[in-house]
């Protein structure tokens, strides 16, 4: 009899970061200023700013839930600033190997459209404070965080 499938956790992550990445396309500026682009979106709208807030919230319990070491299968992401081009931004999901000291470094999870100096796979680091949002994947498959998703999505059709 043959054993079930079950997918890796990279996977997962993979399936996740799909999902991210059809996400931030409707999230991220273009290449060059189009005023009739649709989904741009800027991270001060007050409910964007306040579902980054709360998920920033959870941060400490994260970190030692992290020091401790994670589970099988269980993975932390956190989403963070990468320079783009004239001063822009892209935000992009990190997976976490290392957190100390206020510095993250992890592995990008997304394909850059236009932040330069990094590719999918790299090895980065950044500040948590610039922290913007996580993704604590649990060893069930379960998922917590990316609390600013649905505002995001409710807000990348401002401004037609």
């Amino acid at each position: 009899m043959n054993s079930p499938v079950v997918p890796t956790r990279r996977v997962w992550i993979l399936l996740w970061c799909i999902l991210t990445v059809l996400g931030q396309l409707a999230c991220s500026p273009p290449h060059e200023p189009d005023e009739n682009m649709i989904g741009v979106v800027t991270n001060d709208h007050p409910e964007i700013r306040a579902a980054s807030e709360a998920a920033r919230a959870e941060l400490p319990r994260l970190y030692d839930t992290f020091q401790q070491g994670l589970a099988p299968g269980e993975s932390f992401l956190v989403k963070g600033p990468f320079e783009g081009p004239g001063g822009t931004q892209e935000w992009m999901w990190v997976e976490v190997v290392e957190w100390s000291d206020g510095r993250i470094r992890g592995l990008l999870m997304n394909e850059p459209r236009f932040a330069e100096g990094v590719e999918h796979g790299s090895s980065v680091t950044m500040k948590e404070a610039d922290v913007f949002d996580y993704i604590f994947v649990h060893s069930d498959g379960s998922e917590e965080g990316n609390q600013t998703a649905a505002a995001i999505e409710r807000h990348s059709v401002e401004n037609q």
